[in-house]
């Protein structure tokens, strides 16, 4: 059994913003047969830069909050115990418009590293 608590993981600059505890940083030590997992913390407005991935699929669970998620000019807010599957290719975002913080768990499959990709940039 391998334990990972949040507080011991590494912090990283992200999109220009600094997040502490994602698993996605320790996907070597978790990636089981190619699928990737890791939780997001939302704060307060925060946004998800609209992106998409060439060859992963991403299932999203929110554990704690509310969560927008959108596809294209499709949007649903999602609670807890709810969750969302995003097709690669697929441009998608996500983020808290709600008053109180929010907490995803997401699956990538299958786990490609430098597989994403920022709509902006393209």
């Amino acid at each position: 059994m391998k334990i990972f608590r949040k507080a011991d993981m590494p912090e990283r600059v992200y999109d220009g913003e600094v997040r502490k505890g994602s698993i996605f940083d320790l996907v070597d030590s978790l990636t089981i047969n190619n699928v990737g997992v890791g939780t997001t913390d939302m704060p307060l407005g925060r946004i998800q830069p609209t992106h998409y991935h060439d060859g992963i699929d991403e299932i999203t669970f929110v554990l704690e909050g509310e969560v927008v998620m959108k596809e294209e000019k499709r949007e649903e807010t999602l609670f807890p115990g709810d969750m969302v599957y995003f097709p690669r290719k697929n441009p998608h975002t996500m983020m808290n418009r709600s008053n109180a913080p929010a907490r995803t768990i997401t699956f990538k499959f299958p786990y490609i590293k430098e597989d994403w990709h920022r709509v902006e940039d393209e």
